[in-house]
């Protein structure tokens, strides 16, 4: 099971920090590839992701798009947490092929 590394400070900022047990190729694809980006990335799911055009190419490029709250005070720090945590248990179980198309 993957968990979170977390580093708090005062301002209210967040770090999390996760391992998977997988490949690194795909761990690289789960981040590299647009389709398979926008079914994992959000805690809300794809909807939240309103661009994915990636070229990971020497030379190429990213426009990434997410909706995003800024962070007012550390309870909304928090609550930003919980949600990225919920995305990178989503992206655990994209790359051990649990969410279908």
């Amino acid at each position: 099971m993957e968990t979170d590394q977390v580093r708090t400070a005062d301002p209210p900022s967040l770090a999390l920090e996760r391992h998977y047990p997988v490949a690194p190729e795909k761990v690289w694809r789960a981040w590299t590839e647009p389709q398979a980006l926008s079914r994992w990335f959000g805690p809300d799911g794809p909807q939240n992701v309103s661009l994915a055009e990636l070229d990971v190419r020497v030379g190429g490029g990213t426009d990434f798009e997410f909706r995003h709250e800024r962070f007012f005070d550390a309870t909304v720090r928090d609550n930003h947490r919980r949600g990225w945590s919920g995305t990178f248990d989503k992206l655990g179980q994209f790359l051990r092929g649990e969410l279908q198309s």
